[in-house]
Parts: structure tokens; sequence; C-alpha cells
């Protein structure tokens, strides 16, 4: 179902990124585009921790998402979906989510179970929380770096759509800003140009401590379909 993958898309971005990190700090705006790409990705291994925020299209279905992840796993935060919002919270290994009756009956969820689960902190089943981690890993970042690696180029000192000073690289239609200055992040991306999948997701607040607790009195889900 559309709605569902585009969730699932919103979910792998807060967990793509969930091992970031800084590199030594310098004028990046003077380097190779190569390596500027090479720093980034330096980061993005040895971060403890990120807020990710953004938009995306998946399956014909607008997306937003806003969550803050930690190199362990943990983290929280929101992703929307045709007006609908679903939070989630992951922490000691376990997935939290809270959602609306629809989303759950989309995933497999009886009409019965769904009206249970809906609007409530559910306790997800490893089953489920297995899907969101492999449409999120780290590596799709990774990949996508790896892949524009030989195409990049430097385009100089550039403001990011959101404001913040950086070097921006072009690689074909879509762009990658980077800090300028201080550890050579990766602030910003604008990629899936010319796709039906175009996202926008802005990076900030590295390292900073995620102080994450499950939810009071979550509901059991782990033993219904979909959940």
């Amino acid at each position: 179902m559309a709605k569902v993958g585009a969730a699932l898309f919103a979910v792998w971005v807060g967990f793509a990124v969930a091992s970031c990190g800084a590199s030594s700090g310098s004028s990046e705006a003077d380097k190779s585009a190569s390596q500027i790409l090479t720093d980034a990705a330096i980061c993005l291994r040895h971060a403890t921790s990120v807020q990710i925020e953004g938009t995306a299209t998946s399956s014909g279905q607008n997306v937003a998402f806003n969550d803050t992840v930690a190199s362990t796993g943990a983290g929280s935060g929101y992703f929307s979906v045709a007006g609908a919002q679903i939070q989630f919270v992951a922490v000691s290994g376990q997935l939290y989510l809270n959602a609306d009756a629809a989303f759950w009956e989309a995933i497999g969820a009886t009409a019965t179970d769904s009206s249970a689960l809906g609007n409530k902190w559910v306790t997800a089943s490893a089953s489920l929380a297995s899907q969101l981690q492999s449409v999120a890993g780290f590596s799709r970042l990774a990949t996508y770096l790896a892949s524009v690696s030989g195409r990049v180029s430097n385009a100089g000192n550039a403001v990011t759509p959101d404001g913040r000073q950086s070097v921006k690289l072009n690689a074909g239609g879509d762009a990658v800003y980077v800090s300028s200055s201080g550890p050579a992040c990766p602030l910003y991306l604008h990629v899936g140009v010319n796709t039906a999948s175009p996202a926008d997701i802005a990076l900030s607040n590295f390292n900073a401590n995620v102080a994450v607790t499950p939810p009071p009195n979550p509901v059991d889900g782990t033993t219904v379909p979909g959940g």
C-alpha cells in the first residue's frame, strides 16, 4: 500500500543517519569535491546522534518527518503521511509506535485489532521493527554517497535551503551541502530530482545527548499481524 510504503521511507530517513560523526575541521571549500564527500562520509560514520527533518515523496504520497536518533539505535520522532501522523520511540532494542487504526489495518492487522491499537502507544513486534530497520539501514545513505562520488563537482560556498553556510556539491540534479567550517558534516541533501521519489533532508544537532524512555503503558502489539 502506498501510504505504508511512504511511512517506511520516512522511518528509513530517521534510522539511515543513526551513525553520523565529526571529522577534523578545516576550510572545505578549498578541497576537491571527492575529498569533501569523503569528509562527509567520515562524519556520518562517527557521530553519536543527529536530528533529521525533511520531506519526501514515495509511491505518490507526500511524507514529512522530524526525528532524533542515536548511533545506539535509540531515538524518537514522527512522520506524517497524507495528513496522518505516526510517532515512534526506539529504546533498548524495542520499537514503539503510535498511529491511527487505519495505519494498523493497512499493514495487516484485523479491523478489531486495529481499533484496539489505534491512537495508542504500541509495542511493535520484532518482525515489524526488522522491516522498518531493513528499509532504514545506514547503508542506504552510505550507498548514496558512494554512488555519486565519481560524478560530484564542487560548486563552492553556498547557503543551504534552510539558511546555513555550506559548501555545495552537485551530482547531476542532486545536491549535497556540507558544512564549510568546523566538522565537515552533511547539512542538507536534495536528492531524487526528476524521479518519483524526491527528498529534501536537513541534518543538524550532531552528537547531542539523546535521552529516550519507553512510553507509558504501551499496548502489546507483538502478536498482532502487522504489529
